[in-house]
């Protein structure tokens, strides 16, 4: 368990004004909020339940927090990697997205009543398959009917 009243006075006033500034990035505020819970003696399983994430994030907050003070929360260490695709590949990506999205509420709504009838019409031998290599999902079941 994480020890209560860990910050100097300083630390927790800097962190206050920044749980509290509405221009703070939503983000971070959210982080610093997690630590001043902490240093007021809340649980990491109860500040999870609050924020309604997962209390090995406040842990991993903290933990940012102790090496870094708010450069480690501000961080987090996800600033993805370099693109790899070619300045021609994503000139042809955009463009393909630009001609392939739909661009109005109509658009996905007739998708939608489509992928339903699709689905309500299917045999009884039939089925849908979804295939996404980014989201695995195992065992996953398309609905009969919507």
């Amino acid at each position: 368990m994480i020890r209560k009243r860990f910050l100097q006075e300083s630390a927790r006033q800097e962190l206050l004004v920044l749980a509290r500034d509405a221009s703070a990035a939503h983000g971070l505020a959210r982080r610093a909020n997690a630590i001043v819970l902490l240093d007021r003696g809340m649980s990491c399983e109860n500040i999870a339940a609050v924020l309604l994430i997962d209390d090995d994030t406040v842990r991993r907050w903290h933990g940012l927090y102790a090496a870094a003070g708010l450069a480690g929360l501000a961080r987090l260490g996800h600033e993805g990697r370099e693109c790899r695709l070619s300045d021609a590949q994503q000139i042809e990506l955009k463009a393909w997205i630009t001609e392939t999205l739909p661009r109005s509420s109509r658009e996905v709504g007739a998708f939608i009543a489509a992928y339903g009838n699709l689905l309500n019409h299917l045999a009884g031998d039939e089925v849908v398959l979804f295939g996404d290599a980014v989201h695995p999902t195992h065992q996953a079941q398309a609905i009969a009917h919507i």
